[in-house]
């Protein structure tokens, strides 16, 4: 995703400041289906679409109109002879608007959909509980542990900035250790739609979480 905002100039007693917020990746998603939208490859890009369209109209009031066109859309405000506060009051709408779009949800579609897989490297640092409580409570920051839970992927702790070499290692060993399994879904009937997907051992090895933990995504797309 990405946000510009720009003031503009016209006659010396006018200005006025416009916000453009672009949604990163779709192209490429709608172009694995060949930019039609009736293939099932294209499901994915415009239900993201449909979303990105909801969220700029839930946000667009009086004094923050706002167009879409396609995958893009622009804010635009009449700040002449008027106080500072409208400049932050639209600098203010526009970045809750960005937030509100980069979401967790988008992330975790875009890597399940071209199967990819999450990894973190978690370097130092103390964040107290009521820190943590709000990050998790304030909207359009990403979830990483979701997006990992997800996507199969693991945090890698980084004891040091000296030992991130050793981090490292551990990272890519890691990844020589992992394998494919595939099967055969009957799932036709949904394609472009994402499923549920749930590894497990035999029964033999006890329960999954407790006795033992899989590392694999949670869902993947019919195509």
């Amino acid at each position: 995703m990405r946000m510009w905002a720009k003031g503009f100039f016209g006659r010396p007693d006018h200005f006025a400041i416009a916000c453009w917020i672009d949604l990163l990746g779709y192209g490429a998603m709608i172009a694995e289906a060949d930019f039609n939208p009736l293939h099932p490859r294209a499901a994915a890009a415009l239900e993201r679409l449909r979303r990105f369209h909801k969220i700029v109209a839930d946000h667009s009031v009086r004094h923050f109109p706002t167009l879409v066109t396609n995958d893009g859309a622009v804010a635009y405000r009449d700040l002449s002879l008027r106080s500072r506060s409208p400049t932050h009051d639209f600098v203010l709408r526009a970045w809750r608007l960005f937030r509100s779009i980069q979401g967790t949800h988008d992330i975790m579609t875009e890597l399940i959909a071209s199967d990819a897989v999450l990894y973190n490297l978690q370097i130092p640092g103390y964040n107290p509980p009521g820190t943590m409580l709000h990050a998790a409570m304030e909207k359009g920051l990403v979830n990483l542990r979701a997006v990992m839970d997800q996507t199969g992927g693991e945090v890698f702790n980084v004891q040091d900035v000296s030992h991130l070499d050793e981090t490292f290692r551990a990272l890519i060993e890691r990844i020589k250790t992992r394998y494919t399994l595939g099967y055969y879904t009957k799932a036709s009937a949904a394609e472009g739609k994402p499923h549920k997907l749930d590894v497990r051992l035999a029964a033999s090895f006890g329960k999954k979480g407790r006795d033992y933990v899989v590392l694999s995504k949670n869902g993947f797309y019919v195509h």
